[in-house]
């Protein structure tokens, strides 16, 4: 629910499709498998850009499964470290030349600091 409510405003204010994924448990063992093959591997997806909102500890593992699944085992860059912060924007390119990019440095301008300690209820 929290990562709906990240990511609808900017879907809406955007004109960007909304899709809830519900295919398979993101906090299965097998989940970046999984994420892998939704996300990488669905024709749905190519040539497209995603919008993902996502818990975020979930983040790290799935860039580094990612850019494991793209390169060769011994070209592997290491994936950006997480930064605090509830804004954190990640953007995963793949150019035209299938070069891979992976960057977090953007973020929504969101003070975390005037955020509330705990979640609304509802």
């Amino acid at each position: 629910m929290r990562q709906s409510l990240t990511v609808q405003p900017c879907a809406i204010a955007n004109n960007l499709p909304y899709h809830l994924v519900s295919d398979f448990e993101v906090f299965a063992k097998d989940s970046l498998q999984l994420t892998n093959k939704y996300f990488f591997f669905d024709p749905r997806f190519s040539h497209q850009t995603v919008l993902l909102a996502w818990e975020h500890d979930h983040f790290p593992p799935m860039m580094e499964a990612l850019l494991a699944e793209y390169f060769p085992a011994n070209k592997v860059p290491a994936a950006p470290q997480w930064p605090s912060g509830y804004d954190t924007i990640w953007t995963v390119t793949l150019d035209a030349k299938g070069d891979l990019t992976v960057a977090n440095a953007l973020r929504e301008g969101i003070d975390s600091a005037k955020l509330p300690v705990t979640a609304p209820r509802f």
